[in-house]
């Protein structure tokens, strides 16, 4: 499988802007949630396989003791990168941001563009806000997971 480099994932997020919010929806320009449009993202650039996901409401958050979003999104970004997904402290284009709103569980993420800016679903759509300013991110421990890590890290090995 080859694997998207991260300008590809960023402007394949930017084509998701202005997409509205739509509980459970996965289609560019029709309707997505915070969590499909990160699974939308990955499956349009053919890095994972389409699933069917199980219904959620709009509080699921507050009904689990597991991280329930973060599982569900690592599960999937295992497929992106040659099946690695690491946690990381450097921010990146392409990188995957998940923050906890209203919440003890990470329930919201984001595909980081260029650091501070990301791109995201909100009830008002997608957007690309800044995630240090923005009301939803703003003073929040934001976790970043980084797909390509170990793949920069053989390619110094080798040279």
């Amino acid at each position: 499988m080859t694997v998207a480099t991260r300008e590809e994932v960023v402007q394949e997020a930017r084509t998701w802007l202005g997409t509205p919010y739509q509980k459970m929806a996965r289609v560019k320009g029709a309707g997505c949630d915070c969590g499909t449009l990160l699974l939308g993202i990955y499956q349009n650039m053919g890095l994972i396989v389409d699933e069917d996901l199980e219904t959620y409401g709009h509080d699921w958050w507050l009904h689990v003791k597991e991280e329930f979003y973060l599982r569900h999104v690592v599960r999937h970004a295992l497929q992106i990168a040659e099946r690695v997904f690491y946690r990381t402290d450097t921010i990146a284009p392409g990188n995957l941001a998940l923050c906890r709103v209203r919440s003890f569980k990470y329930n919201h993420g984001a595909i980081v563009t260029q650091w501070p800016l990301g791109v995201h679903a909100v009830y008002a759509g997608v957007k690309e806000v800044n995630l240090t300013t923005d009301p939803m991110w703003a003073y929040k421990e934001i976790a970043l997971f980084d797909p390509w890590v170990k793949r920069e890290a053989e390619k110094c090995l080798v040279r």
